[in-house]
Formats: structure tokens, C-alpha cells, sequence
């Protein structure tokens, strides 16, 4: 994102310092609102939704709610990053805001150029978050819309299973996640067989397919293809 598409909530409770903050980040191509307490930046927050895209917080706002209050209030109320501006340094209040998920801590009076840094680590950070999110919710609706079965492993323990794969060999999820895939094969011998043959294939070419046979609901064996990356390798004797 660049500066001049960003809008930053500036929550700072002393007029002159806000004023001079703002007119910085200004300067640098960013658009700022100014809030002079919490209880005014949650109502901003609540009506400019979808247009702040970080939320600069001072700690000690005046006689009101201070900044680790409001920042929490504003979580609850949307997904925004928060990073905190404040002369505090004792170690219990910057522990309050560890508690909090916050996108940095900045000290007043550390210069414009380390605010500035931060302020665009702050928006990369919460960025590239969001995309990984975005990707996973992609991926995790085509994983459960697929009608063929599909499942996740690590070292041969089922970590996720996709509800037709639940369906095709009759079991449900809680007995299959956490369970070696040993469960879901037709016999033993098949499972030794096909075990041992994929990943000995696996260490010679770094990669391994072939046909196994598992279980069906009806009891019946099925043919499943397998496909075993280099993530899943493991050195058998």
C-alpha cells in the first residue's frame, strides 16, 4: 500500500503534539484524522470503517479511557493494525500492550525517520497478514467444497480431512485428525506395503505417486491416487 492510499486514526490527547505528528505524516503523503481520546476514536472508528488503515494510539489519554482500553474496544469493533506512540518505557505498561495485538511500539521524541519506518512496517506487516488470511480462507473453502476425499498429513498423521473424504470411507473427522493414516487402509499389508514403496520412491526422486488401495464405506476397497512431496519426507530403515 502506499502512502498516499493510506488514512491514519492519529489518537493523541495533547493538541500541539497531535497538530505536529499529523502534519509530519502529511507531509509524507499520508491522510490523518485526529482524535483527542479513546471514547472519540471508537466512535470513528465505528463510522469511518473500511476507510482507516492504521490506527496511530498514545497510552495516556487524560482523565479517560487510556489507549490499551480503546485499542482493545476498537479490535472487538474491526480487524485494524494498532500501533502504539507514548513516552512510557516502565516495563508493566509496555506489557499491557504485549496483551494486545499491536503492530509496533514507538517512543515519543525517537525522530520522524524511526516513526516514519515503523508506521510503514506497521501497514506492510498488516498487508501481508491479511493476504496470507485471504489465501487461507480461499484454500481452506476449496479443500471442504471439493467433491474428491482430500486430506493434510504431518509424518503420517492426518491433520486435516475434508468432509467427502469423511464420507467416502465412512468415518468422521474426529476419527480420522490426529490418527495415523494406518485407519484409513484397506488392511495392514497394503498399508506396509504402500508406506515403505512411497516413501523410498520419495528418496530417490524427491517427489512420489502411485495408486493405493483404502477402505470404502460400504466396505468394499477403493483406489486412491497418492502424491507425497518433499515436505513429508522421512528416512525409513
Amino acid at each position: 500500500m502506499s502512502p498516499g492510499a493510506s488514512t491514519i486514526l492519529l489518537v493523541e490527547d495533547e493538541a500541539v503534539t497531535s497538530m505536529v505528528t499529523a502534519g509530519m505524516l502529511e507531509n509524507e503523503g499520508y491522510s490523518v484524522i485526529p482524535s483527542f481520546c479513546g471514547e472519540e476514536a471508537i466512535e470513528i472508528v465505528k463510522r469511518e470503517q473500511g476507510k482507516i488503515d492504521l490506527v496511530l494510539m498514545d497510552i495516556d489519554l487524560g482523565s479517560g479511557m487510556d489507549g490499551t482500553q480503546a485499542a482493545r474496544e476498537i479490535l472487538r469493533e474491526c480487524n485494524l493494525p494498532v500501533m502504539f506512540l507514548s513516552s512510557h518505557t516502565e516495563r508493566d505498561v509496555v506489557k499491557k500492550t504485549e496483551e494486545i495485538t499491536a503492530f509496533g511500539y514507538v517512543v515519543k521524541n525517537s525522530g520522524d525517520i524511526v516513526l516514519l519506518a515503523s508506521v510503514k512496517m506497521a501497514l506492510k506487516l498488516y498487508n501481508a497478514h491479511r493476504k496470507i488470511q485471504e489465501h487461507s480462507a480461499v484454500m481452506r473453502s476449496m479443500f471442504e467444497a471439493s467433491p474428491a476425499g482430500v486430506a493434510l498429513l504431518v509424518n503420517r498423521v492426518f491433520t486435516h480431512v475434508s468432509a467427502s473424504l469423511c464420507a467416502i470411507l465412512g468415518m468422521t473427522e474426529g476419527d480420522l485428525v490426529g490418527q495415523s493414516t494406518r485407519v484409513a487402509y484397506y488392511d495392514d499389508g497394503e498399508y506396509e506395503r504402500v508406506e515403505r514403496e512411497l516413501y523410498h520412491r520419495m528418496k530417490d526422486k524427491g517427489t512420489a505417486t502411485m495408486y493405493s488401495r483404502l477402505r470404502h464405506a460400504c466396505g468394499r476397497p477403493i483406489d486412491v491416487y497418492l502424491c507425497l512431496s518433499p515436505f513429508d519426507r522421512q528416512d525409513l530403515s
